[in-house]
């Protein structure tokens, strides 16, 4: 008992007391469900899972778990099972007596299950059996489909929108399902094409290519297909779309096959997104249903296109010196592509070239309307410099690769112009040097700083030759 006490001891006729204190023995308990998923209610108080409490020996507590507790909505759901650790109980519900035996970890235990759905197609036709929740697992096995039910009779069983064979049928419960008894009126064959059906000889076409239409049509009837005819459209057919080719005619169509229906498409001058539409009509005899004789299926046919532009495709360069020149590649197409820089010149002599070029890329990929800068460099690398008038012409070709045949070119032309400045006759208003013009050679000499208006270097020969030009006047 908890509480106050006095101790006395007594010896050999002597005594001697003490004050203690009494305090309860008390253990711990920890309560948990399957996946920490349900909540624990101790004493009507609801607690999330794993919850731990300490008890005095000799208290009575109430420990409850809910029965099941659904996962996903009429689907899936937690059922509970047993305790275990302390207890092995196929209640939700425990009373515990605190003491020592009683002390520990108590586990509610729940099993997963899932939901079966069985219905028809058309909804409501018939009742069969089978619908219900079942252990994760486990096997469902439902009720044997009717063979007729009025008008209609039994053509297939379906599991969540997939055939299966037998009737009845056994569904593996690893998920919620639903198991369709699939009726179709008696003796119409039911033709029908999903997008999955319908594909193209090359799903990645450039403009021009000729593509080649394929739709693959099912009779899920229990009858003959004899005939029926199958219609392409580049577009929706009820808003405008454009047949494609003639009228594709099919006969004998048995019950559960295909038959391939094609066209072949021209693609020229129809660059862009289309949307491909395939219509079954005139099936004889009459179907059950027509509600999927139409499916649709996108395609894009790519065109490549480049466009090369240079803002000042002609520049003036003084002897030894060079042009830059920024050429601008577009892509014009339709979809990414990489496009190819080239350079060429006219055929040279056999001597080596004064001049020599580079760019500074020589492949660029682009999203389709992106450009682009590539810069070209032209230089005079004679050893002396070129003389005034030389020139040089480059021409710069962008090739699409998606495309070879589409390209296009810039040409530039580099021209060497009079290195010097000082016999301009506009300097002075005369041709002649003057000392002003000499001395401002020499300067430019001594200083390494280039000519003005020309840029050119002043070498040790262009100022003797600066000085020739003053001394004659």
């Amino acid at each position: 008992k908890e509480g106050s006490a006095t101790v006395t001891a007594i010896y050999e006729g002597k005594s001697d007391s003490s004050d203690v204190t009494i305090y309860p023995i008390t253990h711990f308990y920890t309560f948990q469900t399957t996946d920490n998923a349900m909540k624990i209610t101790i004493d009507g108080s609801a607690y999330n899972s794993p919850h731990t409490e300490q008890w005095k020996d000799s208290e009575t507590h109430e420990i409850s778990v809910p029965p099941e507790q659904a996962i996903v909505r009429d689907k899936s759901k937690y059922v509970f099972t047993q305790w275990s650790g302390k207890s092995s109980s196929t209640s939700t519900s425990l009373q515990i007596t605190a003491g020592s035996t009683t002390a520990g970890t108590y586990t509610a235990n729940y099993k997963t299950q899932y939901y079966l759905t069985v219905n028809t197609e058309p909804e409501g036709l018939t009742t069969i059996s089978g619908s219900g929740w079942y252990d994760a697992g486990s096997t469902a096995t439902t009720g044997k489909a009717p063979d007729n039910v009025g008008e209609y009779e039994f053509s297939t069983w379906k599991v969540d929108g997939n055939p299966v064979s037998g009737n009845p049928i056994s569904v593996t419960m690893n998920d919620a399902h639903t198991a369709t008894a699939c009726y179709v009126p008696i003796g119409k064959p039911d033709l029908r094409l999903s997008p999955s059906d319908i594909t193209f000889s090359n799903p990645y076409p450039t403009e021009g290519d000729i593509v080649k239409i394929i739709a693959t049509i099912h009779n899920i009837g229990n009858k003959e297909a004899i005939s029926a005819n199958v219609k392409f459209y580049d577009g929706d057919p009820d808003n405008g779309g454009v047949q494609i080719d003639a009228t594709q005619s099919l006969s004998s169509i048995p019950p559960s096959g295909t038959k391939d229906a094609s066209v072949d498409w021209n693609t020229t001058g129809k660059a862009g997104e289309h949307t491909i539409y395939v219509v079954i009509a005139d099936c004889s005899p009459e179907e059950a249903s027509t509600e999927y004789n139409e499916a649709s299926k996108d395609i894009i046919i790519g065109r490549y296109g480049v466009d090369l532009s240079c803002a000042n495709p002609e520049k003036s360069i003084p002897s030894g010196g060079y042009a830059v020149y920024n050429i601008t590649v577009k892509n014009t197409g339709n979809v990414e592509d990489t496009i190819k820089v080239t350079t060429s010149l006219p055929p040279l002599p056999l001597t080596r070239s004064p001049w020599t070029y580079s760019l500074d890329k020589y492949s660029v990929e682009l999203s389709p309307g992106e450009s682009t800068e590539v810069v070209l460099t032209v230089s005079d690398i004679s050893d002396k410099g070129l003389p005034a008038g030389s020139s040089c012409e480059v021409e710069v070709t962008g090739i699409s690769q998606g495309d070879p045949t589409k390209s296009d070119s810039v040409l530039t032309k580099t021209t060497v112009g009079d290195w010097n400045p000082w016999n301009d006759p506009g300097s002075d208003g005369r041709e002649s040097i003057i000392t002003a013009e000499l001395q401002e050679a020499i300067h430019c000499w001594l200083n390494d700083e280039p000519a003005p208006k020309t840029g050119a270097e002043i070498t040790t020969a262009r100022l003797q030759e600066v000085i020739h030009q003053w001394l004659v006047g």
